[in-house]
């Protein structure tokens, strides 16, 4: 019996035909596309900008109708920077079709830098680069295009000014570009900068340019290196003392008074939700002595045979006046370094002061008999902190439960969202404190 043959597939071309398109079309997007977008960019730079272009890489996705561009850069012919950036990411959507309009389901733009200047002549090259994009007649009832923007992402970046026609040459620089914005830009998205400007406006010598540029300049340093205290309205208007938590040496615990500094800090942040706060925790020299201290202290208790306290809990203090603390201290001290040091430190002592050392009495100790000798005995505490070993490990502890301090304060009591709070620690020692900074938050 002869089997059946296949029946034929139904629309077998038509099907043929798209999957044909559909390589073609993946193919044309992915390969030739790039090089010809790089092609037109250099092209209307150098034909209609009269500029120069320079593009590292551009990458298409035609499936994700996605345009990504890197290391772009228009300068002057001279070389001149105009404007660049590190990377732009286009992301469209094809429901422009419905909905008439363009729509980007996202646009990412990474490290612009913006330049602008004014020339001794008084040609400002942004101005210029305006007019020299091509002119189209419109109707007078035209419309503009419609644009829908899903999410915009500026990352870093600065925005540059130089105006080159004051006898003195002025400067101005915004950076970096997403912070300054974000500290600048309050709950209802609008920006509002008070520019201080002082002179007599009546001197016919007066000039608003260096003034103003001036003025620009020191308002966004302000802003942007410390901006606690450029805001300190936002924060409560303690700006200033906001820009650290205190903290007592070798301790982690917050302190009510810097509890409240926290307070204001949530207050601001809730004003700026596009801001995020840092938290770094540092250590200083106040904090490596406390830690040396509190070592040597569980160290006389332990000899002693006082119960060791709790990692959170202070050690009885030492009392040189003590006849069985004074003997636990020669005692931590042979064991730490030697029964040779000891007795060469005694020596010293004896020799500073010109006057022996009166040691405390093995058996008149055991009845509470000490030696009167407490200037001795407290020049042996003294020493024995001083050389007290405290891991590096210890302190970068210190720093890091002082920095998730705040930050836990600011999640679990003050109600901000955990992404929006940060805790790092110092890489170099600094104070007995935690650094707070602003940021702008990365949360989409």
């Amino acid at each position: 019996m002869t089997p059946a043959l296949p029946k034929k597939i139904p629309y077998a071309k038509h099907l043929a035909f798209v999957l044909a398109a559909f390589i073609a079309y993946t193919l044309f997007g992915s390969f030739a596309m790039p090089p010809i977008i790089k092609q037109q960019i250099g092209k209307f730079a150098a034909e209609t900008l009269q500029r120069k272009t320079s593009i590292g890489e551009v990458r298409v996705n035609p499936l994700l109708l996605s345009v990504e561009i890197k290391d772009f850069a228009l300068t002057e012919h001279d070389g001149a920077p105009i404007v660049g950036f590190k990377r732009l990411f286009a992301d469209f959507e094809l429901s422009s079709l419905l909905r008439f309009a363009w729509t980007f389901r996202a646009i990412e733009l990474e490290g612009l830098d913006l330049r602008g200047d004014i020339a001794p002549g008084g040609r400002f090259n942004l101005l210029e680069l305006l007019y020299s994009l091509p002119k189209t007649e419109s109707k007078p009832d035209a419309k503009l295009p419609r644009m829908l923007l899903r999410r915009v992402l500026l990352s870093s970046g600065a925005i540059s000014f130089s105006d080159r026609s004051l006898a003195e040459p002025a400067t101005a620089r915004l950076e970096p570009l997403d912070l300054a914005i974000a500290l600048l830009t309050d709950s209802d998205g609008k920006i509002d900068l008070a520019v201080p400007v002082s002179g007599d406006v009546n001197d016919p010598k007066f000039s608003y340019g260096p003034i103003i540029w001036q003025a620009i300049r020191t308002v966004i340093t302000r802003i942007v290196t410390a901006p606690f205290r450029a805001l300190g309205a936002l924060f409560g208007g303690g700006g200033e003392s906001l820009e650290a938590i205190a903290f007592d040496p070798g301790r982690a615990a917050l302190l009510p008074p810097e509890q409240e500094k926290l307070k204001h800090v949530a207050e601001g942040l809730a004003k700026r939700q596009q801001l995020r706060l840092v938290a770094e925790g540092q250590t200083g020299p106040a904090d490596r002595a406390a830690l040396q201290q509190r070592d040597v202290a569980r160290a006389v208790n332990s000899r002693l045979g006082r119960a060791p306290a709790a990692a959170t809990q202070d050690p009885d203090p030492v009392n040189v006046a003590d006849a069985k603390t004074q003997r636990a201290l020669e005692a931590v001290f042979i064991e730490r370094q030697s029964e040779d040091a000891l007795a060469k430190f005694i020596a010293d002592v004896a020799k500073s002061r010109n006057r022996e050392v009166s040691r405390v009495n093995a058996a008149l100790a055991l009845i509470g008999t000490a030696s009167a000798d407490r200037e001795f005995y407290g020049a042996l505490l003294k020493r024995l902190n001083e050389t007290a070993q405290v891991p590096d490990a210890a302190l970068a502890q210190l720093a890091g439960d002082r920095a998730r301090a705040v930050t836990g304060h600011m999640t679990s009591v003050l109600a901000i969202a955990a992404e929006r709070a940060e805790a790092r620690v110092a890489k170099a020692p600094g104070e007995a404190r935690v650094k707070l900074e602003l940021d702008v938050t990365t949360a989409k």
